[in-house]
């Protein structure tokens, strides 16, 4: 469980810390678990901050990841800002941008690659 004792003792003997100046961006891949406070008890702090996902044109839905996601979001009560994932396909191997939720917007989203 993300918010376990065991998961935290990871994290702390993992952890990588960094000084971020205004400006500053961090990339992650999807595999990396990180957090930008400690996961206690309570409401969480939050902070201002602009997050990008940049995805391959034919990138597909990996629904088992998802669903073995939904309870930690529903234990730590994430809110409608952090289900994207829930709310982006509905079906296994479905093109992520066919997905109805960029249907006025899906020209702007790509970028052209020169090959």
């Amino acid at each position: 469980m993300v918010n376990s004792p065991e998961v935290d003792t990871i994290l702390r003997t993992q952890a990588e810390t960094d000084d971020f100046e205004l400006g500053d961006a961090l990339l992650l891949d999807k595999e990396v678990i990180h957090r930008s406070c400690l996961l206690t008890e309570g409401p969480i702090n939050r902070r201002r901050a602009f997050l990008m996902r940049f995805i391959a044109a034919d990138s597909t839905y990996d629904l088992d990841r998802v669903q073995k996601l939904k309870p930690f979001m529903d234990i730590l009560g994430y809110g409608s800002v952090s289900t994207f994932a829930l709310d982006i396909c509905k079906e296994e191997g479905e093109l992520i941008m066919e997905s109805p939720l960029f249907n006025t917007t899906r020209a702007k989203r790509l970028i052209p690659v020169k090959q």
